[in-house]
């Protein structure tokens, strides 16, 4: 049997019964260090032990060895020099191939630097990502942040002594009035856990905090502050992860883009328009991702057309990221959700046949932008989009704007007081006329999920009577 055997940070008491037992029993032990767990095991008294020397360094051949005396019937206990195995420390490893031999693992709770440090830093922990360290080249370690700042869950960090400055430095010039804390020599006889903003913290490093210990960094989550300082790539980054969990159509795009500061453009439906902004802004702007009511989306500009393909290889990549969180796309989705909305959209064709299909088809479309209807799924409609007369009605004031931001067009949107989005759109080829349904609604957990889009659905349908469709 393999036991993982969490020991002390600091404070040696901090050592469960369990633990005690298991390394006593234990034939062999396993550690980073011998010296360090030699001192560990004199300190409980424990005797006569076969120390097994395991570290980043040796990993994948004593992980055969190990493995050689398990299958022999061995109890081997994995311990490292501070903590729990396998948080930022050798282990993962032989816990794979221990388990893909089809032997055993047993995990001992026990301290754990990071856990401590949040829930004495008086930073929400309902929704935390743990990072470990962070890159070191400053390069690679601005961009990280920038995504972790940008999250809203909590982020756990490890830092060393002389680091931990340029850390603090780099998060305070980004968001100097993001709250952080800061934790050093847990459990120790000179503990220290400072909250303050990142700022704060920045001036009290060297002086009130000695750089001194190792340090646990805990950056509370983003509450939609104004980030400084954020390069495009790194934004692109984020709308990726953002767009393809599951938000593709343009209302979505528009509201995170919105977000994070990004401009929006509006074209005509279909990707030979999306192309042609794209070919128009070489060289001065730089496209992220586009796409349209019909479902189409893309990613970059390498393939100027809806590319399914990179659209999966995406979804792929952050399904993935998503598993390493300790999440999945779904739960992902929900805090889009509880963040931006819940959107719901629907499509209806409604066709005719023949000429005398094409003269009622030129009517409703007629009917339509003369007459509009006053009220949908019991929201009234305020604003009338006339893409062919270029005109944005306000059905409030009974005003009419002039539109010149998009070519012509025979394309109407409704939209109502509560965020109800209606396109109406004739075919050019055939005699057939499309409705374009989006309904939004607002969630605070995942349990109202299921409920809310039901409610949607409704919504949708009761539109649908109020258009005669």
């Amino acid at each position: 049997m393999l036991y993982l055997v969490g020991t002390p940070i600091g404070n040696l008491e901090d050592i469960t019964l369990r633990a005690l037992r298991v390394l006593k029993e234990a034939d062999i032990i396993a550690c980073e260090d011998t010296r360090n767990t030699q001192k560990l095991l004199n300190h409980y008294e424990v005797k006569g032990k076969k120390l097994l020397s395991y570290h980043e360094h040796n990993e994948d051949k004593m992980s055969d060895k190990i493995i050689e005396y398990l299958e022999e019937g061995l109890d081997i206990a994995l311990v490292t020099d501070a903590g729990m195995p396998c948080i930022s420390d050798p282990g993962y490893v032989l816990v794979e191939k221990v388990k893909t031999a089809g032997l055993d693992v047993v995990a001992l709770p026990g301290a754990n630097a990071g856990l401590t440090a949040l829930v004495a830093s008086g930073i929400e922990s309902y929704n935390y990502t743990f990072y470990g360290f962070l890159p070191r080249k400053s390069k690679e370690l601005k961009q990280k942040l920038e995504i972790i700042l940008n999250l809203k869950t909590t982020g756990i960090l490890y830092e060393s002594p002389h680091r931990v400055k340029n850390l603090v430095e780099e998060i305070a010039k980004i968001a100097p009035t993001r709250k952080i804390a800061v934790a050093r020599e847990l459990t120790k006889m000179f503990e220290q856990i400072e909250t303050y903003e990142a700022s704060v913290i920045l001036d009290m490093l060297g002086g009130e905090i000695k750089e001194k210990g190792e340090f646990v960094v805990i950056i509370s989550p983003s509450k939609d502050e104004e980030i400084t300082d954020l390069n495009l790539d790194d934004i692109v980054e984020i709308i990726y992860q953002k767009v393809q969990s599951g938000e593709k159509k343009s209302e979505a795009i528009k509201n995170i883009a919105k977000k994070y500061g990004i401009e929006c453009k509006a074209g005509l439906t279909g990707f030979k328009w999306i192309g042609k902004m794209i070919r128009e802004a070489e060289g001065k702007q730089k496209f992220v991702c586009g796409g349209e009511e019909s479902f189409g989306f893309m990613t970059g500009d390498f393939v100027r057309d809806k590319d399914s393909c990179g659209s999966i290889l995406l979804a792929c990549e952050i399904a993935a990221w998503c598993k390493a969180q300790g999440s999945s796309v779904f739960q992902y989705m929900i805090e889009i959700y509880k963040d931006l909305g819940l959107y719901q959209e629907a499509l209806v064709n409604v066709v005719r046949k023949g000429r005398e299909g094409a003269e009622e088809i030129k009517k409703m479309m007629s009917d339509f932008r003369n007459n509009p209807v006053k009220e949908l799924a019991g929201s009234k409609v305020v604003l009338v989009k006339d893409f062919q007369e270029q005109t944005a009605w306000d059905l409030v004031k009974d005003e009419k704007a002039e539109m010149t931001d998009i070519p012509k067009s025979n394309v109407l949107i409704y939209y109502t007081e509560d965020g109800t989005k209606v396109a109406i759109r004739p075919s050019g080829t055939e005699p057939k006329i499309k409705f374009y349904f989006s309904v939004k609604s607002n969630i605070s957990s995942e349990s109202e999920y299921a409920g809310q889009v039901d409610k949607l659905n409704h919504k949708i349908e009761q539109i649908k009577k109020d258009l005669s469709l």
